[in-house]
């Protein structure tokens, strides 16, 4: 809640209003507090991604599970796994009441024109 109070410069007696002369002193001179509140909200996320080449294949180990903001500016929980050894892919976004806004589940290799994947308008097929 954000205050504004008055008090004589002279003695610090507390003042009804700005136009108060001190009751105390009958000084003019006044200092003004003004107190602002806010809230900050801290929200974390933990990212893993490793990189690699087993058996001459390229692979990728990715886990994201944590808060972020989504398009539309609310904070959602996201939980990302990306596994190409074990081909899986599992995403679950959810809003800060657990109610789930997005989820997939599926094979890595079946997960296709999606993200940076997708088709632009201009791409000839």
């Amino acid at each position: 809640m954000d205050t504004v109070q008055f008090f004589c410069n002279e003695c610090n007696e507390e003042l009804k209003n700005e136009s108060d002369l001190c009751p105390k002193c009958g000084s003019e001179k006044k200092n003004i507090r003004i107190t602002v509140q806010d809230d900050i909200k801290l929200y974390d996320q933990v990212k893993i991604k490793s990189k690699g080449i087993i058996e001459g294949r390229k692979t990728i180990q990715e886990t994201i599970d944590g808060y972020e903001s989504s398009f539309n500016g609310d904070i959602v929980n996201k939980v990302r796994v990306i596994d190409n050894i074990k081909d899986v892919y599992f995403e679950e976004i959810k809003d800060l009441n657990g109610n789930i806004i997005h989820k997939c589940e599926e094979k890595l290799s079946e997960h296709k024109g999606h993200g940076s994947a997708k088709k632009k308008k201009n791409d000839v097929e």
